[in-house]
């Protein structure tokens, strides 16, 4: 009696072929997800270090803002103090006082949106940078994808 051959629907050859394929694509994709995944870091770093710097700032001009408002409260008591000796100038000496603590206020305010501008300016910048670099590693996966799938004949 002959032994016929088992009528493989798919030859050992095909289902191995396919295997090793199925092998290189989990590992060009394992690396290529690490990839992108510290791509995301970077950027997520750099966006939380440009706003931490903006902080920083801020946080300077409000300290010095809050010591020029003190200083104003006290110039307002001295004021009031020799009030007595010196009502005629009290007018003149309030809006002094007034005047220079709405320019120091003005100041501040565009000192704040200047700094909140180059934060966007650097987090938009970091942005497109990022959004470049994710579609050109799409544009390799997805060729690398095509070549490892790509049938015998076509290579």
């Amino acid at each position: 009696m002959s032994e016929k051959p088992f009528p493989y629907l798919i030859g050992p050859e095909t289902i191995a072929d396919a295997v090793n394929k199925n092998l290189e694509f989990a590992t060009f994709a394992r690396e290529e997800m690490t990839r992108l995944f510290w791509r995301t870091v970077d950027f997520n770093t750099a966006t939380s270090e440009a706003a931490l710097k903006f902080s920083e700032e801020l946080r300077g001009r409000l300290l010095a803002v809050d010591a020029d408002v003190k200083a104003m409260a006290q110039g307002m008591n001295d004021l009031l103090r020799d009030l007595p000796k010196d009502p005629v100038t009290l007018g003149q000496k309030v809006l002094a006082l007034t005047l220079d603590g709405n320019k120091k206020l003005v100041e501040l305010n565009v000192a704040a949106t200047r700094g909140l501008l180059g934060l966007g300016e650097t987090l938009v910048s970091r942005a497109e940078q990022t959004a470049k670099e994710h579609a050109e590693a799409t544009s390799g996966y997805v060729a690398k994808v095509q070549a490892i799938y790509r049938p015998a004949s076509q290579n």
